[in-house]
């Protein structure tokens, strides 16, 4: 099974980003990217292979919009805030059916911050998994909830109240390691998150992006910054997620889309950027094995 690189981390800050796309085109090992839906459409980068397939984030704007309205979200227990949400995602899956590309699965999320409802997030989720999309999985990427004991990056819903608005949909889950870390500051969670995902026949992805509890070369400690993981040559100091940890996660995933999302110093020009792309995919690759 191949990997879905995380495409708009990968390429970030790059002004021509065609030459990482064709090293990861020559990759045997990249089945296509996750990308995201900004401004209306399907971000694919040129040079694209026509046989990628792609897994659609809609965080960008999703977080863009909160910015500006914090009612904003498929979650909101504000009605004008859940209905601006949903209209939202009728723009997404007008884009997905008429999309001429591969559409694997779209990622959606349970916001607004703090204020997040279980109950109006199980209603928007029934409600949109009748549009019709096709082959394309509609997933719900998990964030790190909201917590009084510290600063959170998303402050959405649980992973628990998540699985059962997917369920009660018929719609799935995607986990990415550092968000569900990023939610406790353990770096078990990421584990035991996907346990709980695939434990109960729902897990529909995984992707893998570090974080770390101190200042490093990319972020502050404990930030959504899709660090590199350790033992990579990009990964910084305090990098949390290890070899054996993806090892772990893989075993516990069985059958899902699998792939990472790393950020890289601004400093790497475009070769650089795909080698540390190539050295990551052979980690992820062998911790699969």
């Amino acid at each position: 099974m191949g990997q879905i690189v995380g495409g708009y981390a990968a390429f970030g800050g790059l002004i021509d980003a065609r030459p990482v796309v064709e090293a990861l085109a020559a990759s045997p090992l990249v089945d296509g990217l996750e990308t995201p839906f900004r401004g209306g459409v399907i971000e694919v980068p040129a040079g694209a292979p026509d046989t990628w397939r792609y897994v659609v984030t809609l965080i960008p704007e999703t977080m863009q919009r909160v910015g500006t309205d914090p009612t904003f979200g498929l979650a909101s227990p504000d009605a004008a805030g859940r209905a601006g949400a949903l209209d939202y995602l009728r723009t997404v899956h007008a884009a997905v059916r008429s999309a001429e590309v591969d559409v694997l699965a779209v990622e959606l999320h349970s916001a607004p911050t703090r204020t997040a409802d279980a109950a109006a997030f199980a209603d928007s989720l029934a409600e949109l998994a009748g549009w019709g999309w096709g082959e394309t999985q509609v997933v719900v990427e998990h964030c790190d909830a909201w917590s009084d004991a510290h600063a959170v990056e998303k402050g959405f819903l649980t992973l628990a109240e998540e699985l059962d608005a997917a369920a009660g949909a018929g719609l799935g889950v995607s986990i990415n390691w550092a968000r569900s870390v990023i939610e406790t500051r353990d770096a078990d969670t990421g584990l035991a998150h996907v346990r709980e995902a695939a434990g109960r026949g729902l897990l529909r992805g995984l992707m893998f992006s570090s974080v770390s509890p101190v200042v490093n070369e990319v972020s502050a400690g404990w930030i959504d910054a899709h660090l590199a993981p350790s033992g990579h040559s990009a990964g910084p100091e305090g990098s949390l997620l290890t070899p054996e940890i993806m090892a772990d996660c893989l075993a516990a995933a069985d059958d899902v889309w699998r792939g990472f999302k790393i950020s890289l110093p601004s400093r790497l020009g475009a070769e650089a950027r795909a080698e540390a792309l190539l050295e990551m995919l052979a980690m992820v690759d062998a911790a699969t094995s």
